[in-house]
């Protein structure tokens, strides 16, 4: 397939463009006519109408000069084009890929896939890097992904090979060597630092970063934004080495090494001025109360304006200490929440309830923002409550609430495997040998009572915060509901373990495998 990776005509670029030009032909028809005394109406209209068809010629030609196409030949081959010349390449001709994936969203929900690439060719007729810049629809996988995908192993085996041989794998801002990475820290611009390689704890990508941590770190020591050169590279390499450690322990004490925070504290320079703004306010309402009590002046309404002003001051004096640290920080073994100043800690395994939803809103038909609520309940003690508004979506949030099912659905698990039933939620249960529903059994019963055995289902789908759940040769779904329910999301996990459960492991494949 050809996939036009560059160059892609867009009509608010031409448009800008058109605007621009035609400014500048009326600036210059303008300075004509005052230089030369005077001009009719139709040489001037002539002259604007002239000057947006060299526009749109000028940039139809620009964007058409630089449009660049890639097309996957397989079996290890690919064609690079334009519209002038094409040359057939092996992956062996692929220098080095930095590349980054995002989606792309209407009114909160993703619509597109996007691409960013630049390719570096050993090609005599395309010397120069290649920037690409492409999209596909989101229901679709990226056209060139298994392009990609052999890029990708060549540069990391290429990567392999130039450490073994030259002992070095450059990246911006850090060096990779066999036994060490050497990088320079964010306080020390002119600084290095070193940490050995079997140091080196955990490699996630968090935040559009790849993080890296050690056993003494509780934050990671280096982050590297994803599209730099050769941090794929550095990603695969220390998988590879991660994978022979042992795996964390998730009974050991504390809450382990901090993934990610989401703070939403007032900046100090905000809180300054909230205060310094409430004092004014609620100094000037107190001061023309007082004026006009000394004066006697009978006029009431001046007393309720001083009022309000201090009303209003004391206002946002107090909207200022509520704000002033709300932080959420996720470990990698529970969670640490500090409310102005009171910290509240929660491991994975002692919540008892979890409840998570994410709302679209819309202000007259406009998108503002996607608000996230998440309500952990543990055996325990007392509730702990997290609510966040942004634009699209928090990919951190979504995998902290996947980290939390996962770990609440092995509990789950394992009361189910020893004989019990296990409540989903309030009108569900699981059992054995499959979903117990309790409803009622009229005609216009709101949830109808049945039970569905594993067997029976053929497909679990989301679609607008609703989970439906399918039965072969049925085109209605047996059973629905509310995605925002206590404990759906822990339930599902442990439903789709059941339902799509790992393939068993081969005991003479791993019988020399000491790990086993």
């Amino acid at each position: 397939m050809k996939v036009l990776v560059r160059g892609l005509l867009k009509l608010d670029v031409l448009w800008q463009t058109l605007v621009v030009l035609a400014a500048i032909a009326i600036a210059v028809t303008g300075v004509m006519a005052v230089a030369g005394g005077g001009a009719e109406p139709v040489i001037l209209a002539a002259s604007i109408v002239v000057g947006l068809i060299l526009a749109a010629t000028l940039r139809y030609v620009q964007v058409i000069g630089r449009r660049v196409w890639i097309e996957d030949l397989e079996d290890g081959e690919f064609r690079i084009s334009t519209s002038s010349k094409k040359e057939e390449l092996t992956d062996a001709a692929v220098l080095s890929v930095t590349t980054e994936v995002k989606a792309l969203y209407s009114n909160g929900a993703a619509t597109r896939g996007q691409r960013f690439a630049l390719l570096e060719l050993d090609s005599d007729k395309f010397p120069k890097a290649v920037d690409c810049k492409y999209t596909w629809p989101i229901a679709k996988s990226d056209p060139l992904q298994d392009l990609f995908n052999r890029w990708y192993k060549r540069i990391v085996d290429v990567a392999e090979e130039e450490l073994r041989t030259t002992g070095l794998l450059v990246g911006r801002g850090w060096n990779l060597t066999p036994d060490e990475i050497q990088y320079s820290p964010p306080n020390k611009p002119k600084g290095e630092e070193a940490v050995a390689r079997r140091d080196i704890t955990a490699a996630e990508v968090v935040d559009r970063r790849v993080c890296l941590w050690t056993a003494n770190d509780e934050t990671p020591f280096l982050r590297i934004p994803i599209g730099t050169p050769n941090v794929i590279a550095l990603m695969e390499l220390l998988t590879k080495q991660l994978k022979d450690k042992p795996a964390a322990d998730a009974n050991a004490p504390g809450l382990g090494r901090m993934i990610f925070q989401r703070d939403k504290s007032w900046p100090v320079f905000g809180q300054l001025c909230a205060y310094i703004l409430g004092l004014l306010f609620s100094g000037g309402g107190v001061a023309l109360i007082v004026f006009t009590a000394i004066n006697a002046i009978p006029d009431k309404g001046i007393y309720f304006a001083g009022a309000g002003l201090g009303a209003l001051g004391v206002g946002i004096i107090a909207l200022a200490v509520v704000n002033r640290s709300k932080i959420l920080q996720c470990y990698e073994r529970g969670l640490r929440q500090n409310t102005n100043g009171r910290v509240r800690e929660l491991r994975y395994d002692e919540i008892r309830t979890y409840t998570y939803s994410a709302v679209r809103g819309f202000y007259n038909g406009a998108y503002t923002g996607t608000t996230v609520g998440m309500q952990l309940e543990p055996h325990d003690g007392p509730v702990l409550k997290y609510n966040s508004t942004f634009k699209n979506e928090d990919g951190e949030l979504d995998s902290l609430r996947d980290a939390i099912s996962l770990v609440m659905a092995k509990t789950m698990k394992a009361k189910l495997d020893a004989g019990k039933p296990v409540r989903w939620t309030n009108d569900i249960d699981f059992e054995s040998d499959g979903l117990d529903i309790h409803g009622g059994t009229g005609k216009f019963a709101k949830i109808k009572e049945q039970f569905i055995e594993w067997d029976d289902i053929d497909s679990l789908q989301m679609d607008g915060g609703v989970f439906y759940l399918f039965a072969f040769g049925e085109k209605k779904p047996l059973h629905t509901m509310s995605v925002t329910k206590p404990n759906f999301f822990p339930g599902f996990q442990l439903l789709l373990q059941l339902k799509y459960p790992p393939p068993p492991i081969d005991p003479d494949a791993t019988a020399g495998d000491p790990r086993r």
